[in-house]
């Protein structure tokens, strides 16, 4: 059961197309809140721009700006760009596990010693 069944046996000229169009042509002007804006956005889309170009025109003398700042910066040297590479911080994690092993190991044969060198002292 549809609008569109229900209406042609009971008036052979029903046509809900013819209806229901100028209430979906009021719906698609509203469709960003302003008939006015959805206009323009269809202009625009026409032409090949969209909304977001003109908030990026706003936008990108200040991103330019940003990045000639931080290009100078690097220049001068007031910091330096770090990259991080995943296998050197490995590296360096495992050389410090080393390293910490390796001392404990020197700790334990100086403790070791020390204790051969007091045990034979007193015979």
């Amino acid at each position: 059961f549809s609008l569109d069944g229900i209406g042609k046996p009971l008036d052979p000229k029903y046509d809900l197309t013819k209806i229901t169009l100028p209430y979906l042509k009021e719906l698609l002007d509203l469709k960003d809140g302003n008939a006015f804006v959805t206009s323009a956005n269809r202009l625009l889309k026409r032409v090949g721009l969209s909304p977001d170009d003109f908030k990026n025109f706003g936008a990108q003398p200040q991103r330019v700006a940003r990045i000639d700042d931080i290009s100078r910066r690097l220049e001068q040297g007031d910091f330096k760009l770090r990259v991080r590479a995943l296998e050197v911080e490995r590296m360096i994690e495992r050389s410090k596990l080393v390293q910490k092993n390796t001392f404990a190991a020197v700790v334990s044969c100086l403790c070791l010693n020390s204790a051969m060198c007091l045990a034979t002292f007193g015979k």
